[in-house]
Order: structure tokens, then sequence, then C-alpha cells
């Protein structure tokens, strides 16, 4: 059974008009709506209907179809004939700035619409809001329509995903964990940051501690003692922290000696003890909040 379109053009363009607009924050596609009518004008109410969309733009006098093949979809009309669906505009855009773009949507072989899409500048502009491969922080677990997380896990197959992935490759950048660092070098310090997609490890800025202790020592005398053992007739002079095994004899003290000690100075190495507060983490950051960085289709 053919369908119609009651007042096709004027359907189509005021739906495109309103749609492109939100089409910025939602769906990567050209919503339309229209009724299906039979020959005799009526209704086909809550019915199936297969539809082909064919976007394309004349060059040279010939047709260029923006996506090849046709997009096909299965729409069902409602209790007034009522049906919408959305037209594919993903990856290829950048076309309706700089080409008058055309809808054709044929049903069983017969072409029920082909007309200009009488959409404006800025409806265009709000759809290219967000360019593919923008990043920005999420407060979710599951990326919204036409986003998908930066967790490294492998991009989908489907027309949709390939401007990203002909910008960055099959996965998405893994940025869990991370903070995000222009690239290129800073006019500030003259520090580089990242290669573009590439990371840095964790640095910490070469330093020192200055050490100034006052190890200076006026004259003055040891004492120790003289140990003797009878058995052997040793006799040893012991300082701080020096001890003698005198195994079964009886060791006694001759005497006492004092020695004296000059002016001297004693060299004092080593590191520092650790600094931070109990069970610190192997890294220096700021307070920091938590969220997942999402990547725009």
């Amino acid at each position: 059974m053919k369908t119609k379109f009651l007042s096709a053009n004027f359907t189509l363009v005021f739906i495109l008009l309103f749609t492109l607009v939100s089409t910025a924050q939602s769906t990567i596609g050209i919503p339309v709506q229209g009724i299906a009518r039979d020959v005799n004008g009526t209704a086909r109410i809550n019915t199936q209907i297969d539809l082909t969309f064919d976007l394309y733009y004349i060059e040279g006098g010939n047709e260029v179809p923006l996506y090849t093949p046709s997009q096909i979809e299965t729409v069902t009309t409602d209790s007034f004939g009522v049906f919408s669906s959305i037209v594919n505009t993903a990856g290829r855009r950048s076309v309706f700035g700089s080409k008058e773009v055309f809808l054709r949507i044929v049903e069983s072989g017969t072409t029920i619409s082909d007309e200009k899409l009488n959409s404006v500048p800025y409806a265009i502009a709000a759809d290219n809001g967000v360019p593919t491969g923008a990043i920005m922080p999420f407060v979710g677990t599951t990326a919204p329509e036409g986003w998908l997380l930066c967790d490294g896990t492998a991009i989908p197959t489907g027309q949709q995903y390939d401007a990203l992935k002909a910008l960055y490759g099959n996965n998405t950048p893994n940025l869990q964990g991370m903070f995000l660092r222009g690239t290129g070098t800073s006019p500030v310090n003259g520090r580089p940051g990242p290669a573009l997609g590439g990371t840095q490890d964790s640095a910490f800025r070469n330093h020192v501690h200055n050490v100034n202790l006052n190890t200076s020592s006026t004259p003055h005398t040891h004492t120790f003692d003289d140990i003797v053992r009878p058995d052997t007739g040793f006799i040893g002079a012991g300082g701080q922290g020096t001890s003698y095994a005198t195994g079964d004899s009886t060791a006694s003290i001759s005497n006492t000696t004092k020695v004296d000690s000059g002016a001297h100075a004693h060299n004092v190495f080593g590191d520092t003890a650790f600094s931070g507060s109990p069970g610190s983490d192997f890294e220096s950051r700021p307070v920091n909040y938590g969220v997942n960085y999402i990547i725009k289709l």
C-alpha cells in the first residue's frame, strides 16, 4: 500500500529546524517525523512501514550519496498515523556546512519525499557544538548517548563510531586515575607536557635539604680503664662500647687513664626521615574529586 505525506515539505522543514538544535545534546542525526496516509488520504494507524532514507548532494550534475548503502528503517505509526525516525549524520556533518544536502524517503520502491534540507547555520553549528574527540568530566558510570567512557575499552563497531576511530584508534583513552595536561611546552616555565595522546609518569622535582649542624668541639679528655687478665698478662685499652672476654680468669682494673683530645670535627652524613602524614601514599597530589572522563563520538 502506497504512503503519502500530508504537507510533506512543511512537515520536514519544521521538524528539521526544531530537532537539529536539540540534536546537539542527544542523538547524532536528524529526527524526521511524518504522517502516513493511504491513497485515499486515510491515516495508516498502528502499522509497520519500511522506509529507505538517502542523504545526498549534487556535484557536477550527479548525486553524491553521504552514506552507502542507504539507511533502511522500519517505523511504526501511532494511533494517528504519525511516525518518527532518525537519519544518521555521524561522521559527515561537515558536509552540511559546505553543500546543499537533500533527503529522499522511499517506501517499497516509490519515492514519497525528495526535498532539500532547509537547515540554518545556527542549527548546524549547534549540532557540531561538541566535536568528535572532545573529553569532559562526567559524574556517572554509564556514558550518555553519543559518548564513550575513557576507560581504554574497545570502540564498538558501527558507522557512528568511525569518526572517533579515525581520530584516536580502536580503543578509547584510558584516563582512570589521571589528570589532564596540555601538550606542548608551557609558556610560563618552559616545561613540556606529554605528547598528544601520550602520558607522563609521576615525578618530583630534584632538590636538596640544607643541613646546618655545629659539630666542632673544644679540647677535652676521654677516660678509660686498663683491664688486666692475670692468666695472660694482657693489658688492653677499651673505649666506649668496647668489651673483653675474660674466660675463667679474673679480670681487674689496673689503673685509670685520661687521654687529651684536641679540637676536632665530626662528619655528619645520611638521609633525612620520611615527611608526610601517617599512611602516606607514594605520590604527591593536590586535593581532588573523583569523576569519569567521557569522549565524544
